[in-house]
């Protein structure tokens, strides 16, 4: 049930945003050793509904975040 709620708030983000999405998924064997990060400032050019969508990614897999670096947003969902 997460990987589709997650799957359904990336939609929202490249939905809610002009720039290109980035998606990384590390492999499953380093996922054991994160920890969850505090998320970051959301993009400035994201509408609300992207907004919406990484609220809904953060809330199904509290190790995803979003980085907005350079001219794409990079999204990554262990």
């Amino acid at each position: 049930m997460s990987r589709l709620v997650e799957n359904i708030g990336l939609t929202m983000l490249r939905w809610g945003s002009k720039r290109p999405i980035l998606l990384q998924r590390p492999p499953s064997w380093t996922v054991q050793y994160l920890q969850p990060l505090p998320p970051g400032k959301p993009p400035i050019n994201v509408s609300p509904f992207g907004r919406a969508g990484m609220w809904l990614m953060r809330k199904a897999n509290p190790l995803s975040y979003v980085n907005s670096n350079g001219s794409a947003i990079k999204v990554t969902l262990p």
